[in-house]
This record gives C-alpha cells, structure tokens and sequence, in this order.
C-alpha cells in the first residue's frame, strides 16, 4: 500500500515537473533596439530594432524622435513578415508601425533609416520605441519602450557647426585667430572648437591651421 503512494506520487511528480518543463521552454517575446552611439551631421543611420519570441505573428509600436533626425524608412528584414509605416504626425516627430505575417515566426528584425541634422553641441540624439507590442495571434505581451541616444560628432573641418564644410568655416577661424571668440553652434563646446581648430594637430592653433584648413578645402 505504501509502495503504491510512493509510486501514485512519483508519477504527479513526474507530470507536474513535465508540465512545468513545458511552460519554461516557451519564451516569452523580447526587444532590442541597437544603432551607432555617435552621429555625425549629414550623416545616414540605421538603427535595428529586433524581436525575438515563439510563433510571432504581430508586432506594432511607435516611433518618437528628436529634432535633430528625421525618418526616411522603415523596413523589414525578416522573410514572411508584411510592414506599413505611417509618419501620421510629422510635427510631433512620431510615426506608427505595424508588423505582420500570416505564419508564425520566430523573429523579426526591423531597419529604422534616419536621416541626422544639424550639430547642436552638448544635446543629444534620440529614437524612442514605444507602445511596443508583440502578439502570436492569441496572446499579446507589452514589451514596453525601448530608446536609443547617441551624442552628435562634429566634423573636424566645421567649424562653426552648421553641417557643412565652406567658406564660412575660414571665417569662424579667421574670427578667432582676430579675436579669440568661437562663432556658430560651436560657442556651446569650446573644447571641442579648439581641438577641432588645429588642423595640423601641431598644439598650437595659428595662421598654419588657417592655411592648412584653406588647402583641404580647396581639394
């Protein structure tokens, strides 16, 4: 009699730790949102936003981001998958996209392009996933947010910050050879005005530097 109990709980043992195995190998869905962490003006990026989980069959989520980028596209990478974007309200810099696909599928991985503006020192960049929702046609699960930041890189041969490389950078040289006073977007990074101002990176910043940046951008 004894043996038999032992044997009867042995066997709801054995169920219940199957039952429980079972549940733990189905995984629930997860986000990562990945992109470069510095950004230059001018410059094109593509952040990745990947998603991972059993029997995907739906994703959406909104897009929120910063002044200083615009959205060109997004895209799917994954095979099967069906994407729509809709930059609905421009002047909040947001966007709506939705994800789907009549199978279910494992992953998907989503290429957000981005176009970046121009440098505003000490103020960062940022993409902001939200709302994010993944579902395998039964059962959705709120991933949250997600949000990417990066600071904006200045080019070495502007100098005044505007995102380009002209004439008007001789002049915001020449203006602090005169006069010792930063010029254009740079006045709110000194520091990086200075080390980007010896083009001949000899420590010192002169008439040189000044005939040394007229020569590359003559090229």
């Amino acid at each position: 009699m004894v043996r038999r109990r032992i044997t009867a709980i042995a066997a709801a043992a054995a169920v219940l730790l199957a039952l429980l195995s079972g549940s733990s190998a189905a995984s629930l869905p997860s986000a990562t949102l990945t992109c470069s962490d510095t950004v230059a003006p001018g410059a094109l990026l593509a952040a990745r936003l990947h998603l991972e989980g059993d029997g995907l069959s739906g994703v959406s989520f909104d897009l929120q981001y910063s002044d200083a980028l615009t959205v060109v596209s997004c895209y799917q990478l994954s095979a099967g998958w069906t994407l729509t974007y809709r930059d609905d309200y421009p002047e909040r810099r947001s966007g709506r996209v939705v994800a789907y696909c009549s199978d279910g599928r494992s992953a998907l991985d989503v290429m957000i392009l981005m176009a970046a503006g121009q440098v505003v020192p000490g103020r960062p960049v940022t993409l902001t996933v939200s709302n994010l929702v993944a579902t395998d046609g039964s059962t959705e699960t709120e991933l949250g947010t997600r949000t990417w930041q990066a600071s904006f890189v200045n080019d070495p041969l502007d100098l005044n910050g505007d995102g380009n490389q002209d004439a008007s950078d001789l002049q915001c040289l020449f203006t602090y050879l005169s006069t010792g006073s930063i010029v254009g977007n740079m006045q709110a990074d000194p520091q990086r005005y200075i080390a980007s101002a010896d083009i001949n990176d000899d420590g010192v910043i002169n008439i040189l530097d000044y005939q040394a940046l007229y020569m590359r951008l003559s090229q």
